[in-house]
């Protein structure tokens, strides 16, 4: 079966499909709408609320750039000083002392009845824009506290399905108010699309694909000048480049807790020089490059056992090498399973003593779905095959044996396991494009394509293909008039596995 064909079979044929963004009127559009008029007209005192991740972040820079287009300037950008991902009772208490009018909260906030009802009871208005899981309904918040949770819309609304990151939510939701005052909402579809990927976001909808036409279609002098500082001559604005230069490096500042650099990050955002951003810039990609040898070193040194389909390692075991508590390494568990995983072409677990827990991170780069399986034996929580997990120290001996047994499952049995088409001859431009294009929207919900290739004489080595600089270490060969590009050596005789990917050009990225 070819690659259309198989398309045709799972019902995909629409995933290579040019589609475009439309207006959505969600359920509280009216209430919504009320709220953000009254804040204007009356020029209310607003406090806006980010959680400590991209996606938080992009919901920030949309509203700094929605209040720019309806000339208001009576707002305050809580400055981020916590990694927690609930709601900071510390922004609370800012909102309460300082006697704002309205406090915007966003990506969290669902669960957080007892600072709710602070604010309501201190005669703070709220607006709550959320995409958590949550079983509540609309009608179980205080009439004083809008919220508006893409979870609850499902449910609510059954004339939409929203599989969305909050900065998408933030999106769609604020251009619905800006076109209804026939005001263009661009730029924000570019910070919409950023937050989908940067959180992992099911890309196949209907919904999403059309936010990803629509802001990849902006030319790279038109985009937000802190999304185009990060990207350079060679990068196109697409799912690669948000995956693996924007995102990155501001998760690195979080994960490694540079409040003071993200929050002068966030102040600059509605500059338009782009002398004002360099420094920051720079700073964010050093420390990066400074984060992936600090992973490097621990993924040498750390202590892994390697099973039938999976590798398990210890990060603690590091620690007489690299003190895990001076540089943070608790937080890093994620980027060493996902090294881990580069490695050794396995599914990888890294996990970690904190406190009186064991955290620990789960990464596959073929992005199966494990997590069901994960949560059968732990807490676990996140995307299929990235996800978060925690243990407790009296059920480890059992995760174990749990994590044991899942590496002796047939991988092919998981869902969402790729389509592999083997090729002895290049396949032709136009199918290698649609490929790609159905790789921008994969790996989630659906499964990625990947070709497999033998090694052999029309596959060669580029001279100097060996490229050792701060953004990339790779070898690069070519296949007729293709590129393909890895990150380690392809021996005589051994295969590829390539990813169809959009960049500047179309690439064959080696897994």
């Amino acid at each position: 079966m070819n690659f259309y064909e198989e398309l045709d079979e799972l019902g995909l044929d629409s995933m290579v499909t040019r589609t475009s963004y439309h207006t959505i009127y969600l359920e509280r559009h009216e209430e919504f709408s009320l709220k953000l008029d009254k804040i204007i007209k009356e020029n209310l005192k607003v406090l806006l609320v980010g959680d400590p991740d991209p996606d938080g972040l992009m919901c920030l820079l949309q509203w700094k750039e929605a209040f720019k287009l309806l000339n208001f300037k009576n707002y305050t950008v809580y400055p981020y000083n916590s990694r927690s991902h609930k709601l900071n009772p510390l922004a609370v208490k800012e909102a309460i002392d300082n006697n704002y009018d309205m406090i915007i909260i966003n990506d969290t906030g669902s669960k957080a009845f007892e600072e709710i009802d602070l604010l309501i009871k201190n005669k703070v208005d709220i607006i709550i824009i959320d995409h958590h899981q949550t079983p509540l309904n609309y009608k179980d918040y205080p009439s004083e506290c809008l919220i508006i949770n893409s979870v609850i819309e499902n449910r609510v609304n059954k004339n939409i399905h929203l599989t969305v990151s909050a900065g998408a939510l933030v999106f769609i939701l604020l251009d619905a108010y800006l076109a209804d005052k026939r005001i263009d909402s661009n730029p924000l579809i570019c910070y919409a699309l950023t937050s989908l990927y940067s959180d992992s976001i099911d890309m196949s909808s209907d919904i999403n694909r059309g936010i990803y036409f629509s802001a990849v279609a902006y030319a790279s002098s038109d985009l937000p000048t802190p999304i185009s500082m990060f990207l350079n001559e060679r990068t196109k604005f697409c799912r690669r480049a948000i995956e693996f230069q924007y995102a990155p490096r501001l998760n690195c500042a979080f994960r490694s807790e540079l409040f003071a650099v993200l929050n002068t990050y966030v102040n600059l955002s509605t500059q338009t020089s782009i002398a004002d951003f360099v420094p920051i810039i720079e700073t964010l990609k050093d420390f990066h490059v400074k984060s992936s040898r600090l992973v490097e070193q621990v993924a040498d040194l750390i202590e892994y056992v390697e099973m039938n389909n999976l590798i398990i390692a210890n990060l603690q075991s590091v620690d007489s090498y690299i003190n895990i508590k001076a540089n943070k390494l608790y937080n890093y568990t994620g980027l060493v399973a996902n090294k881990l995983a580069d490695r050794y072409k396995k599914a990888a677990v890294v996990y970690c003593g904190y406190g009186d827990i064991i955290k620990g991170s789960f990464r596959d780069l073929l992005s199966r779905e494990y997590l069901p399986l994960f949560q059968e034996i732990c807490e676990a929580d996140g995307h299929n095959s990235a996800f978060g997990m925690t243990i407790k120290p009296y059920q480890f001996m059992t995760f174990l044996e749990g994590v044991k047994k899942l590496s002796l499952l047939d991988i092919k049995s998981c869902r969402n396991t790729p389509m592999i088409f083997k090729y002895e001859q290049a396949p032709d431009i136009k199918q290698l494009y649609q490929m790609a294009l159905y790789n921008e929207f994969g790996g989630n919900e659906t499964p990625l394509v990947l070709i497999e290739k033998d090694y052999i004489g029309d596959i060669k080595l580029k001279n100097g293909s060996y490229n050792k600089r701060s953004d990339y270490n790779d070898f690069r060969y070519s296949w007729g008039e293709y590129l393909i590009v890895s990150k380690y050596k392809v021996n005589k005789g051994d295969k590829f596995l390539l990813r169809p990917t959009i960049s500047q050009t179309l690439r064959l990225m080696n897994i």
